[in-house]
């Protein structure tokens, strides 16, 4: 069975209609959750302490700005907090907007304009995150070896990579 319910290369199941100058999503019950899940998962990696610093996705999270190791601790500690509040403002909001726009049925969210650009951010910071933990490069192929000890931190990310891409090219019309 696969984390996602299908080969997960394949685009989602999510319809995403242009709205006006946002989009209309809409997510089947599982989708709902496992978005829901996901967002969760942002939001408790957001929290101080939650990352060693030495821990590869609080590096890519919050870059260093310096090659100067006393640079970089200074300016960390003057953007990391503002940066880290922003994240989980923007997750909060979304996952606010996905509970509210589900019913027992399905889940429907119209977002304007900069909620689309709010939901493109946290769905590229939890590929972020995903993709630094899985090691991918540029040159990655996007495919689903479903019995690699990694299958189903790929999948999740595979799906949300096509969600993002879905978000993204509905946006642009």
């Amino acid at each position: 069975a696969m984390a996602c319910g299908r080969p997960c290369g394949k685009t989602p199941d999510v319809r995403i209609a242009k709205s006006g100058d946002g989009v209309r999503i809409r997510l089947n019950m599982a989708e709902s959750h496992v978005l829901e899940a996901l967002f969760n998962e942002l939001q408790e990696s957001l929290v101080v302490g939650a990352l060693d610093p030495s821990d590869p996705v609080q590096r890519r999270l919050y870059p260093a700005g310096y090659d100067d190791a006393e640079d970089a601790r200074s300016f960390r500690e003057l953007t990391e907090s503002s940066l880290r509040q922003d994240r989980s403002d923007r997750v909060d909001q979304g996952l606010a907007e996905l509970l509210s726009g589900r019913s027992l049925r399905r889940t429907e969210v119209t977002l304007d304009a900069d909620g689309t650009q709010r939901w493109l951010r946290v769905l590229n910071d939890l590929r972020l995150m995903f993709g630094t933990r899985l090691g991918i490069t540029e040159d990655d192929e996007y495919g689903l070896d479903e019995t690699a000890p990694q299958a189903q931190l790929r999948a999740r990310y595979l799906w949300l990579t096509a969600l993002q891409d879905l978000l993204v090219t509905t946006a642009m019309g």
